[in-house]
């Protein structure tokens, strides 16, 4: 659950997340949850507080892209 983060993660650079299984929910810092399913897909600047957990029954499983130029 997002509750077990401390904080919202960030970083420099660009995240690219594409679900191959299950449900995910992607909490980014000052915007609403954005709940993804099996084939969706996200991208955003890294800097951005995010986070991101499983909202199904099982794990979800993604695939996770991060760069950071430089």
């Amino acid at each position: 659950s997002f509750g077990a983060f401390e904080d919202f993660i960030s970083h420099p650079g660009e995240e690219f997340i594409y679900v191959l299984e299950g449900d995910l929910t992607v909490h980014l810092k000052g915007r609403e949850p954005i709940q993804l399913t099996k084939g969706d897909s996200i991208y955003f600047d890294s800097a951005l507080g995010h986070a991101y957990v499983s909202a199904g029954d099982k794990d979800a499983t993604v695939l996770g892209v991060c760069w950071k130029p430089g």
